[in-house]
């Protein structure tokens, strides 16, 4: 029973600590490459939330679709149809474009945040003393930093993206369901 606490309690911790890295390293992406990395931001939120629309307008258009079936032929008028159907195709077009913005932002970030960290780790390790590298123990805690920052601390800003977008489109799938189905 003690071990289950013990193990829960490492394993909450350990999860502070990766969120606290990520949470700083998502910081550091922000001050290196705000631009980017703000157009990425807003172009991920966008493929989340284009869906609602698109889902909307083909709504739109079946029901449309069946409302031109029950009327007589010469009744029939197709302008709501044909407006429909292009606002929905260019929701689609526009949501294909956002994916594109997204996954491009997405590299140049992670280069951009990679470079500076890369950049960061050197310097910081250069200005290391002399007599750290003497010392087995301080050498030691040096490979141990080094094999560290290979965890590749830029994936950590994009997983923070990449969460928040996947708890948007939880958001956004239960709206579709909630709201669009029969």
């Amino acid at each position: 029973m003690a071990k289950r606490k013990i193990k829960a309690k490492h394993i909450i911790k350990d999860f502070k600590e990766k969120f606290s890295i990520g949470i700083k390293v998502f910081r550091h992406a922000l001050k290196t490459t705000p631009f980017d990395f703000l157009i990425g931001f807003f172009a991920l939120i966008a493929t989340i939330l284009i869906p609602i629309g698109s889902r909307y307008y083909e709504k739109n258009v079946i029901d449309e679709v069946i409302r031109l079936l029950q009327t007589s032929p010469e009744a029939r008028v197709l302008t709501p149809l044909i407006s429909f159907v292009i606002i929905s195709s260019v929701l689609r077009l526009s949501q294909g474009l956002a994916w594109s913005i997204n996954n491009v932002t997405e590299k140049r970030v992670f280069y951009k945040v990679q470079e500076a960290l890369t950049f960061e780790f050197l310097r910081k390790s250069v200005s290391l003393d002399i007599e750290h590298f003497e010392d087995p123990r301080k050498s030691n805690l040096i490979e141990q930093a080094e094999a560290a920052y290979h965890d590749k601390g830029s994936n950590m800003a994009i997983r923070v993206l990449w969460l928040l977008r996947n708890f948007i489109g939880i958001l956004s799938a239960v709206t579709i369901i909630a709201f669009f189905s029969p």
